[in-house]
């Protein structure tokens, strides 16, 4: 089971049963998921299945977070570190709610996640995907200190792959305040 993770204004806490609702207005939402899913969003039971599989995941593996806000506990959103698909390699990925967009949020759970990976779990590197019309995604990505590598077919979508390495991600944040 993944730990708990905070940072200054988040918890990072894995997910629980309780979580469908907010999973589901998130996962539901076409705005959201038109970078994440090429076939839309999700159903009902698309976000239990999904919420199953990350609480089952993180019986077994890296980890599936829920966001939330450390005032309120408002559900934000959620941030991952699992293994990309037909790979061993390990990826980050997030999902945000529209109105937690543009907060800084996703750069402050993702410096937490990359920090937990690389200097907890001491992985030697961490990938990312995100489709090239995501700018958003690719600034968030950018700022936590990961380089574009190439482009190409992940998920069976067209997308940017970036990385970023232990050593130089724990050089540039070794003083970071979570």
């Amino acid at each position: 089971m993944p730990p708990i993770l905070e940072t200054n204004r988040l918890i990072l806490r894995p997910p629980r049963e309780e979580d469908l609702e907010h999973a589901y207005a998130l996962g539901s939402n076409p705005e959201v998921m038109r970078y994440i899913r090429p076939n839309g969003a999700l159903d009902l039971e698309g976000t239990k299945d999904e919420l199953r599989y990350r609480m089952e995941f993180n019986r077994r593996a890296l980890g599936y977070w829920v966001v939330e806000t450390r005032d309120a506990r408002a559900f934000v959103g959620w941030m991952a570190l699992r293994y990309m698909e037909k790979s061993t390699e390990v990826e980050i990925g997030f999902r945000y709610g529209p109105e937690h967009w543009g907060k800084g949020f996703a750069t402050e759970a993702g410096a937490r996640v990359l920090w937990y990976g690389f200097w907890e779990l001491e992985l030697p590197e961490i990938v990312a995907v995100a489709m090239p019309a995501n700018g958003a995604s690719l600034r968030v990505l950018e700022k936590l200190g990961m380089r574009l590598e190439r482009y190409g077919m992940f998920y069976d979508c067209y997308c940017a792959r970036l990385s970023a390495e232990r050593q130089s991600f724990i050089r540039k944040y070794r003083h970071f305040q979570l």
